[in-house]
């Protein structure tokens, strides 16, 4: 009996030693370019799976980048992605129109270093979703942008870019009247 009592509380002691070590290890974040990102800044993109996960389908690797400031670079740019990625659903017109870039600008570049897949169809969605989700920013070089992105375009591909334009300003516009955020200026740039 003594043998037993002994054993068990042994056995107490191993699994609280188990949840004190479980407990001082800080949850690692799910994608490496998270890592890049201040904590705050994290937290809030993690509350928002659903764009952090549709946002990670647009990301290309970073593992072949040659050197660890490459790597480190390839990253950035990808939390910057992410981070535009959901401001762009609240309506923030700046973030709309990076992702109007990255997606066409990116596009047949050299570069390796922006960690993205390229999509003129999305370049031209965004484009398009910018001047159309009623923002009041919107100018006159968001006109240029969407002749730009557009323009050269085929037939179908600018018929699937109207199409997602369209889904993308549904989304904003719920987004918005929601009563939730996105990540603001402010909050990268406290």
């Amino acid at each position: 009996m003594a043998v037993s009592y002994k054993l068990f509380l042994s056995f107490l002691v191993f699994l609280a030693l188990i949840g004190a070590a479980r407990a001082s290890v800080a949850p690692q974040p799910p994608s490496p370019f998270l890592s890049s990102l201040p904590q705050a800044e994290a937290s809030r993109v993690l509350t928002h799976p659903h764009l952090l996960t549709e946002a990670e389908l647009y990301l290309s690797t970073c593992q072949f980048q040659k050197t660890k400031g490459e790597l480190r670079l390839c990253r950035l740019n990808q939390a910057d992605f992410v981070v535009d990625y959901i401001d762009a659903f609240y309506n923030h017109i700046s973030a709309q129109e990076n992702l109007s870039f990255l997606f066409s600008g990116a596009q047949g570049s050299s570069d390796d270093l922006l960690g993205l897949r390229p999509s003129k169809i999305q370049g031209c969605a965004w484009a398009l979703a910018t001047i159309n989700s009623g923002g009041p920013m919107v100018g006159a070089a968001d006109e240029v942008d969407v002749k730009s992105d557009c323009d050269r375009l085929p037939v179908s591909s600018m018929a699937a870019a109207n199409a997602r334009a369209s889904v993308l300003v549904a989304e904003i516009h719920a987004h918005i009247f929601s009563g939730t955020h996105g990540i603001t200026v402010a909050d990268k740039f406290p």
